[in-house]
């Protein structure tokens, strides 16, 4: 019965370390998984974070073309400003030329 009872203990432990063996077999898996998971992680992480900073070099380029579009459409407005200007004193003078064309040509018929 002692030998009976010393089997079924060995028998008994084999099986224990059996099932931890497993266990731990089946816990580095399960590491093993959540590391490669964790790694995903990092490399989509990663990717966002590039794509962030890709996004903000973009969005500055696009606010410095917008700012340098500012400044010109300010600039030709400018200059329409002034040729609109220098355009409505040269019809002055033009207006005020032929007045005195007609104001001489009227002394001169006078004259006559």
């Amino acid at each position: 019965k002692e030998l009976e009872a010393e089997k079924l203990q060995v028998e008994f432990e084999g099986n224990r370390v059996s099932m931890e063996k497993g266990l731990l077999e089946a816990a580095r898996a399960r590491d093993g998984d959540l590391e490669a998971e964790r790694q995903q992680h990092r490399e989509a992480l990663e990717h966002l974070q590039q794509e962030v900073q890709s996004a903000g070099a973009q969005r500055d380029e696009a606010l410095q073309t917008v700012r340098y579009e500012q400044r010109q459409s300010k600039e030709l407005k400018e200059l329409l400003r002034a040729a609109t200007e220098g355009e409505r004193k040269q019809q002055d003078n033009v207006k005020r030329l032929e007045d005195e064309m007609a104001t001489l040509s009227r002394d001169r018929q006078k004259d006559m």
